[in-house]
């Protein structure tokens, strides 16, 4: 095996791994969505019944704005994790790899730049979704923080 096949395998090992990834980040934010919008629309239904039964205000004012952040944590995790982006493929189309005047070589090692670029992009790709969903776990963690300040401004 020459330096060039070996570079191609580890190529593609490595953007196969990215691709993996950004298909297990996408069923992680798929997952933090469906029990963040469960929260919330449960904190909404508490909200609704605790104004049919004229509960506190405080209660009834920290529960609707537990409801809404719930709701803002959701649509961030919607725009920021699941939004469709592009993912590149951990190979070239043929069209993109037949050239009439550059030898074999030549094409791969242009080749093994080019999946350079996507696996950058992909990395980069998947960097900000990793992010974003610890930061909103992190929003979610201070949940009842929200709750106690709203309470507190409330009173």
């Amino acid at each position: 095996m020459n330096k060039i096949e070996f570079a191609e395998n580890e190529a593609k090992l490595n953007a196969t791994f990215h691709i993996a990834n950004a298909d297990a980040l996408a069923k992680e934010s798929n997952l933090l969505l469906n029990i963040v919008i469960s929260g919330a629309g449960g904190s909404l239904v508490y909200f609704i019944n605790l104004a049919e039964k004229q509960a506190s205000n405080w209660l009834q004012i920290g529960t609707s704005c537990i409801s809404a952040y719930l709701f803002i944590t959701a649509a961030i995790i919607l725009w920021k994790c699941l939004l469709i982006r592009p993912i590149y493929p951990p190979a070239n189309e043929p069209k993109n790899l037949i050239h009439k005047t550059k030898t074999i070589d030549e094409i791969r090692l242009d080749e093994l730049t080019n999946r350079q670029s996507c696996i950058d992009e992909n990395r980069i790709r998947n960097d900000e979704v990793g992010y974003w969903i610890n930061k909103c776990r992190g929003m979610l963690v201070a949940t009842p923080l929200i709750f106690l300040f709203v309470v507190l401004v409330a009173c």
